[in-house]
């Protein structure tokens, strides 16, 4: 009796197919985590940044960048009212690319007065924009290779 064996690659094609398959599955779980890990401590960052916003006198409006103000985090808070809430949105929210975050503060104001007082709105918005953010990017992808947040959060002074 003798036995063709024709079929000895099929097993190792069929194999090699499925695994390029779950390779991707796993990459995208993966990247998925990883940016929802991002918008999540952005958010963090932005409520934390709004909290400190609300209780610190003499704030006024700002765009700022995380990079430029703190390369590392110090060991306590600055002095000046408007550090004090990007060093709460730039230091509460680890694992984000600080060159990659920038912060905004604005005031509504409700009343009559030029300075925030109690009543007026506090709006902190981080935004983070990386180019590069994604392990596989470009083309034969199903996702992009950039990723762009920006979050809100709103608070009254008080």
């Amino acid at each position: 009796m003798i036995h063709s064996d024709k079929k000895s690659g099929q097993a190792l094609v069929e194999t090699a197919l499925v695994l390029l398959l779950l390779l991707i599955i796993l990459l995208g779980i993966t990247e998925f985590a990883r940016a929802w890990f991002v918008k999540n401590t952005l958010k963090h960052g932005a409520r934390e940044g709004a909290r400190k916003a609300v209780v610190t006198p003499d704030i006024s409006n700002f765009v700022a960048s995380c990079a430029s103000q703190f390369d590392t985090c110090p060991n306590s808070e600055p002095a000046e009212a408007n550090d004090k809430v990007l060093f709460a949105v730039c230091c509460s929210a680890p694992g984000i690319k600080r060159d990659k975050t920038q912060v905004t503060l604005s005031i509504t104001d409700n009343g009559n007065s030029l300075i925030p007082d109690k009543g007026d709105t506090v709006e902190v918005t981080s935004s983070f924009n990386d180019s590069s953010f994604f392990i596989v990017g470009g083309s034969p992808w199903p996702w992009p290779s950039n990723l762009i947040f920006d979050v809100t959060a709103r608070m009254r002074y008080e």
